[in-house]
């Protein structure tokens, strides 16, 4: 798995740098945005596009080692020196997720009435993934997660993350110490056709699913 991943790294720096002349985690930002925006306007893929071409090479990646790329290429595109940001290790996101899901009574949930699993440092959503791979088989939609990450780009990588694992979850962009939501990016498991995703940008709704999601109230709806 390191050597498909730093494969996929060497993709990147190779292909960025064709988009313009913008340092390498600019060009991710924009990578990120851009396929964000496609997903959630369902525009018409311009085969042809470096964007497009990454993106292949990102989902075929997690189809080959089921795990995620988008929160680990911030890390190793240049966000641990230039920013300072670390997100926790895959070994102790299994761990914890091992640990939450010990006492689990599969039987009790349903879609309507779900494990809540929240996360309000969520980062690329690493620990809410570490338990989605733990979940048993038939059981993934009777699971909600819910995210709350302050950096916008970060953000992004977790809801797509979560959009591409097939999860049901809202992943919160925004302060949750100060309980202001800047975007909330709904994502809903569909076991026949993948994942979908909404933005949320009401205000209103917003703030009613950053509180209910930090209290653990919040579920379908």
């Amino acid at each position: 798995m390191r050597n498909l991943m730093r494969q996929l790294v060497n993709d990147f720096e190779t292909e960025l740098p064709k988009m313009g002349d913008a340092n390498t985690i600019t060009l991710y930002i924009e990578f990120l945005n851009h396929i964000m925006g496609a997903l959630l306007h369902r525009e018409q893929w311009q085969c042809e596009s470096v964007w497009f071409r990454l993106y292949v090479r990102c989902l075929r990646f997690m189809r080959e080692t089921q795990c995620e790329c988008f929160a680990t290429l911030w890390e190793m595109l240049a966000a641990n020196e230039r920013l300072g940001q670390f997100f926790t290790p895959d070994e102790v996101c299994s761990t914890m997720a091992h640990i939450i899901l010990a006492n689990a009574d599969w039987d009790s949930f349903t879609m309507t009435h779900p494990l809540v699993i929240g996360e309000p440092t969520a980062g690329g959503g690493k620990t809410l993934l570490g338990v989605l791979r733990q979940v048993p088989d038939g059981c993934l939609h009777k699971v909600q997660f819910h995210a709350t990450e302050l950096d916008r780009n970060v953000a992004i990588c977790c809801a797509l993350n979560m959009l591409h694992f097939n999860a049901n979850s809202y992943v919160i962009q925004g302060d949750a110490i100060a309980l202001k939501p800047a975007i909330v990016y709904h994502t809903i498991h569909d076991a026949w056709k993948g994942g979908e995703i909404e933005a949320i940008e009401d205000e209103a709704r917003m703030q009613f699913i950053m509180t209910m999601a930090l209290s653990g109230n919040l579920q379908k709806g």
